[in-house]
């Protein structure tokens, strides 16, 4: 897992606050466990977290109006670091195991 799930949390959280919604424990919780649960299987396409975060922002009854310009907009640049930070982190593995195997 990357860092998908808190990148989803925290901008279900942003929309929340852009559109007014009050949100409960109960939602925040649904919130996490759907966001957790939804990210354990994700395809590796681009641009799937939007469509990931569409169905998460629906089941917290938030507007999904905004989410293509507000978030779509920044997506394709932060998925370019999510990758270098994934590529980074699983080449730092594979020296760790190569020098102690």
């Amino acid at each position: 897992m990357d860092g998908t799930p808190l990148f989803q949390c925290v901008t279900t959280l942003f929309m929340a606050q852009v559109y007014g919604v009050e949100l409960s424990i109960m939602s925040l919780l649904l919130i996490i466990f759907t966001v957790v649960a939804a990210t354990l299987r994700k395809p590796t396409i681009p641009g799937v977290g939007v469509i990931i975060l569409t169905t998460v922002l629906q089941s917290a009854e938030i507007p999904i109006d905004g989410l293509i310009i507000i978030i779509k907009g920044i997506d394709c640049i932060l998925g370019m670091f999510i990758t270098a930070v994934i590529v980074i982190d699983d080449l730092t593995a594979f020296v760790v195991f190569d020098k102690f195997m």
